[in-house]
This record gives C-alpha cells, structure tokens and sequence, in this order.
C-alpha cells in the first residue's frame, strides 16, 4: 500500500534494468489514486500496469472539510509551510527570513504532533526572538486553514492533501528537487529566492479557483476506498479472517 509520494528518487519502486523474473514483489500495489498510478508508469515500475490497483489515500476526503470561497481577510495574507524532515533547512530559512517581511504576511510553521514544538523550530535554526506574524501550531483549525492564501514547501505529501482544500501551493527553489513533479504535472508553482517573493505570495491571494479545482481534481481523479479493498481482502462471510 502507498504511504508517500513517489518521486524519481523513491528507487524501491522503479525498475532497474535486472530480469524481471528475479524481482520479488507484491502480486498488487494499491496507490490512491490515477495520478500516482500514472506517475509510477512514467517513472518505470517493475509493476505490470494490471498489478497497479487505487487503494484510497489514508486520509478519506471526508475529512477535508473546505468552502470553494476563501473566507477574507482583509488585514492579513495567510501562508503556511509545514514541517519537513529532508528539507534543505538553511535555504528555507532564507526564505521564510525574506517572507516574514512582505507587508500584511501571517506564516504559520506547521509541526509534526510526534515531536515537540521547540525541537522543529530549533532544527530550522529559527530564531528565540521571531517577529509576531510567525506562528507555530501543531494542529491547524479549520478557521485559520480557510483563511491561508497559499502553501509553501519543499517536498511533503501535505502539500498534496491542501490540493482538496483548494489551496495553491508553492515549491520553493532549493537544491532539493523532490516536489518537482508537482510542477511538471501543474499542480503547484515555484517560488525562487531570486524573485519578488512578496509580490508572488500577492498574486496567490488572487489565483483562479478554476485552477484550483482543476488541480485537485486531477490528483484526485479515481481515489479509491482504502476500507473497501480491505473489506474485499479479508473479510469473508460477514467475519475477519
């Protein structure tokens, strides 16, 4: 079962060249969805494409609760970054630093709930003394979510799962290139250092919601029932094997 995006560097999964008699493998693979399906193909699986099944993402949709509208807020620009474990942690830095001082800007640093608070902050070298529009939450209500313009990052399958909330999402330009696919399959933009970075976090406010939902709806497209392939796995006459 997937339990992360797939990228060219996710290696477990492509074929290498040696005879494929000698590969041990599952007999299926349940993906969530067409989108990674299709981009197991494009990358070169070891899987048939009839081995490849949608096996639903851990998270069902009903969980994401979202309004096609944005509530607004007038006074703020909400952005929000989560916690990475791979992330370049110095060049991001650099980018929240340049962020924090674009007029009207909220940043929520988004952190894991299996580690403390201080222990992710201290590791993105953020400093004790951060200016006041520099939010730390572990868990973001659905109030503030509704108010966020856009999401930023380096490579998480979170900047995946804000695509249902409508939520545009930026790749910031490091040297790691993991998310980069999202940009080549035109489900995020990049933000470069190099840039006006304020200018770029106004023009997200404004996005088309068209594109919005085209992008959720392509990486959504054929999500299927994690409960249901399950059910169909191992229950057998109303029981549980």
């Amino acid at each position: 079962f997937q339990h992360g995006a797939f990228s060219k560097y996710t290696i477990g999964w492509i074929y290498c060249g040696y005879g494929r008699e000698n590969i041990i493998k599952p007999d299926m693979l349940y993906v969530w969805g067409s989108y990674w399906k299709n981009e197991l193909i494009r990358l070169g699986t070891y899987f048939d494409e009839n081995e490849v099944g949608f096996g639903g993402d851990p998270k069902t949709l009903k969980d994401f609760k979202f309004e096609e509208k944005n509530k607004a807020d007038d006074e703020f620009i909400w952005l929000l970054m989560p916690y990475e474990i791979e992330a370049p942690k110095n060049e991001v830095r650099e980018y929240v630093y340049q962020i924090l001082k674009c007029p009207s800007v909220k940043f929520v640093f988004k952190t894991r709930s299996d580690a403390s608070d201080k222990s992710q902050v201290v590791e993105y070298g953020f400093k004790k003394d951060m200016p006041s529009n520099f939010l730390v939450m572990s868990s973001v209500s659905q109030d503030i979510m509704d108010k966020v313009s856009m999401v930023i990052g380096t490579h998480s399958t979170y900047l995946y799962e804000v695509l249902h909330q409508l939520k545009p999402v930026y790749i910031l330009k490091t040297s790691l290139d993991y998310a980069e696919v999202m940009n080549q399959n035109g489900l995020a933009d990049y933000i470069d250092l190099n840039e006006n970075v304020c200018q770029k976090i106004n023009q997200a406010k404004d996005i088309d919601l068209n594109i919005l939902r085209q992008r959720r709806d392509k990486f959504y497209k054929d999500f299927g029932s994690l409960e249901k392939i399950l059910k169909n796995l191992f229950y057998v006459r109303d029981k549980w094997l």
